[in-house]
């Protein structure tokens, strides 16, 4: 039952004798159900979130897998997300999303994360018109390493727009749609605005089938939020973390009766 709900982990980047015990090697995403195939033929999809800090990343992939932002700002660590969603025509789809930081603004370092990557989404503070500066420049640095490359421009922050800075997010989509010949999303991930616009549009420029508006639905009402305090999170929809634990509960219960049992046999 469980392989029929959507699935979302999160891992931290960290080299591996940072990691406590994390078991060494890359980890592989889940699967879903065994009915159906992947719509990227059996691989992941890997994005690659860029763009200057503070200006929504984090907040964006959060609100998109697990339905909230993070109470407070921290600089990320290349984290990487995993999810799993059911597709068109039964099929899953797995992303592989990485969470940028500045380690990444390096051109040695960031032309090699273009070569590993499939899809890239490149945000900027809509806000702040300066912030799509960087966009350009990361723009530029793609085509030089991939020449053609699924991408998707995020105009974040656009609840905080004037009308001046709303007609720059305008010039900007006819910059990146016609010219450039890319995606372009105006988004809000602090109100939960077209967060899942921009998964649906990467998937788009990727030329990939989908069909994830159920799934997001369904998964945004009811997914629980990660937890902090572990370097790996898995969440399930339908299930809230005090009923996860009220499960574990009877099953710890559970295995602890059937010892019994056991050893009781045995004397006996």
């Amino acid at each position: 039952m469980m392989g029929r709900f959507p699935l979302v982990r999160r891992l931290s980047l960290q080299p591996t004798s940072m990691r406590n015990g994390q078991e060494d090697g890359p980890h592989r995403p889940h699967r879903g159900s065994r009915h159906g195939e992947s719509a990227n033929g059996g691989k992941p999809i890997k994005v690659i979130v860029l763009g200057l800090a503070r200006v929504g990343k984090t907040a964006l992939i959060y609100q998109f897998l697990y339905s909230k932002i993070p109470d407070k700002y921290k600089a990320t660590v290349d984290d990487s997300h995993y999810a799993t969603f059911n597709a068109a025509k039964e099929k899953k789809i797995v992303f592989e999303i990485l969470d940028t930081s500045g380690s990444l603004e390096f051109p040695a370092m960031l032309d090699l994360s273009i070569k590993q990557y499939d899809v890239f989404v490149l945000v900027y503070d809509a806000s702040d018109p300066g912030t799509f500066k960087k966009v350009k420049e990361l723009r530029d640095q793609i085509m030089r390493t991939k020449n053609k490359a699924p991408i998707v421009v995020v105009a974040n922050k656009i609840d905080l727009c004037d009308d001046k800075e709303l007609e720059e997010v305008k010039a900007n989509r006819e910059l990146v749609q016609q010219e450039w010949e890319h995606g372009f999303v105006d988004a809000s991930a602090k109100e939960n605005t077209n967060t899942w616009n921009v998964f649906q549009e990467l998937l788009k420029q990727a030329n990939i089938e989908y069909d994830l508006r159920p799934a997001l639905n369904k998964r945004r009402q009811s997914l629980p939020p990660p937890q902090h305090n572990s370097r790996a999170s898995i969440a399930q929809v339908q299930l809230s973390p005090a009923q996860l634990q009220h499960l574990e509960q009877i099953r710890e219960n559970s295995d602890r009766s059937t010892e019994k049992g056991r050893n009781s046999c045995s004397v006996s």
